[in-house]
């Protein structure tokens, strides 16, 4: 089944496991609280539906500027600012103002494959 309840956490968690061609794709998901069995099931039902298509590519992924950016600063961000202190370092007014966007994609990792 793939939403079961777990108990530890008291809330309905969404499971993905599925072979396409060669490639195991796999993903869970804790559902937010006071979901019950019939919402799950429905973003259930949605959520495979959408996860299975872009396994077997019949849709593309959508690529988020945020994603971009998140992978830019981990990759050749600055380490260390002018005055030597360790990240964050004084922001630039553009990366200031995509603070909030980069802070909002790491949060949204956890989600699974293609979040």
């Amino acid at each position: 089944m793939p939403i079961s309840f777990d108990a530890r956490n008291q809330r309905w968690r969404y499971f993905f496991d599925r072979k396409v061609g060669a490639e195991r794709k796999r993903t869970s998901r804790l559902l937010p609280k006071g979901w019950d069995r019939h919402k799950a099931q429905e973003f259930d039902r949605i959520e495979t539906a959408r996860l299975y298509a872009l396994a077997t590519g019949v849709t593309k992924p959508e690529h988020l500027i945020d994603a971009a950016v998140l992978l830019y600063l981990k990759e050749r961000g600055p380490t260390t600012g002018k005055d030597g202190t360790a990240w964050p370092c004084p922001l630039t007014p553009e990366l200031r103002r995509l603070r909030g966007l980069i802070a909002k994609v790491a949060s949204n990792e956890q989600l699974g494959f293609w979040r």
